[in-house]
């Protein structure tokens, strides 16, 4: 009789499910402090320079005036004692010329000149000058004063 051989079914080996090896994140924060410091030195003028009375000590603040030929000085606190203004040069009603010859009388009077509208004045304090400012009718625009 003829041999078989015995049929064996194929084995096949079991089947498992791969393993994972659990993962683990790690995170790592970094915080950064940053302290900024301001420092703010005031200094005064008084402080740094000195006094400025100690700077301007010696120095004499005014205004040199030619009269008749001869440069005069003249202290700013002197200034504020010349005559002027000439309100009687309106009050009395004079003429421009009349109240410029009154002026001229005055003393440390340089210049005084009867301006127009159209006269081109500087914009220079001089006290030993005086504006008589008029209209081109002749009539006063304003007081006549020191300037």
């Amino acid at each position: 009789a003829p041999t078989t051989a015995p049929t064996t079914a194929p084995t096949t080996a079991p089947t498992t499910a791969p393993t994972t090896a659990p993962t683990t994140a790690t995170t790592t924060s970094t915080t950064t402090t940053t302290t900024t410091t301001t420092t703010t030195t005031t200094t005064t003028t008084d402080d740094f320079f000195g006094s400025t009375d100690d700077f301007f000590e010696g120095f004499n603040f005014g205004y040199n005036c030619v009269i008749n030929g001869t440069t005069v000085f003249l202290e700013e606190s002197f200034v504020g004692t010349l005559s002027g203004p000439w309100d009687d040069c309106i009050t009395l009603a004079l003429t421009p010329e009349a109240c410029k010859e009154e002026i001229e009388k005055e003393e440390y009077i340089e210049e005084v000149i009867i301006a127009d509208p159209n006269y081109a004045m500087d914009l220079m304090y001089k006290p030993c000058r005086v504006f008589i400012i008029v209209n081109f009718e002749g009539t006063f625009l304003d007081v006549p004063r020191r300037g």
